[in-house]
C-alpha cells in the first residue's frame, strides 16, 4: 500500500508539473500575443505620424509655393509700375521738347491742375485796364501759380 501511495503521489506530481508547464505556455502565448498586439499598436500609431509628417510636409510645400507666387506677383506689380512711371516720364519729356499738341496737352493739363487753387486773373477789358498792367499781374500770377514760362504763350 505504500507504494500504492508512493506511485499514486507521483502520478499527482507529474500531472501538478504539467498543468504548471500548460500553464506556463498558456501564460507565454498571452504574454506573445499583448507584445504583438502593441507592436502592431505601434506600427500604426508610427504609420499615422508618418502620414500626418508627410500631409505637414505637403502643406509647408504649398505654403511656400504660395508665399513665392504671391512674391512674384508683387515683383511684376513693381515692375508695372515702373513701367508706368517710365512712360510717364518719357511722355511728359517729350511733351515738354517737340512743339504741337502733345505741348498743349501737357500745359493743358498741368494748367487745369494748377489753376484751382488760389484766386483767378480777371480777364482782359480794354476799356478799363492798360495792356502793361495786365501782362505785369499775368506774369506775377503765373509765377506763383508755378507755371513755366515756357506754357506762359499757350
Amino acid at each position: 500500500m505504500a507504494q500504492v501511495k508512493a506511485e499514486e503521489s507521483k502520478q499527482a506530481a507529474v500531472l501538478d508539473r504539467e498543468e504548471r508547464r500548460l500553464n506556463r505556455e498558456e501564460q507565454q502565448r498571452e504574454i506573445a500575443a499583448k507584445a504583438q498586439q502593441a507592436r502592431e499598436k505601434s506600427k500604426a500609431i508610427f504609420e499615422a505620424e508618418k502620414a500626418d509628417k508627410d500631409r505637414a510636409e505637403r502643406l509647408r510645400m504649398e505654403e511656400i509655393s504660395l508665399e513665392r507666387q504671391m512674391m512674384e506677383n508683387e515683383l511684376k506689380l513693381a515692375e508695372v509700375k515702373l513701367a508706368e512711371k517710365r512712360l510717364e516720364k518719357e511722355h511728359s519729356q517729350a511733351g515738354s521738347d517737340s512743339d504741337g499738341e502733345a505741348s498743349v496737352a501737357g500745359s493743358t493739363n498741368a494748367q487745369s491742375v494748377r489753376g484751382k487753387s488760389g484766386p483767378k486773373l480777371p480777364h482782359f477789358d480794354e476799356a478799363k485796364d492798360n495792356v502793361d498792367s495786365y501782362l505785369r499781374r499775368f506774369e506775377r500770377y503765373a509765377s506763383l501759380q508755378g507755371w513755366p514760362q515756357t506754357d506762359w504763350a499757350i
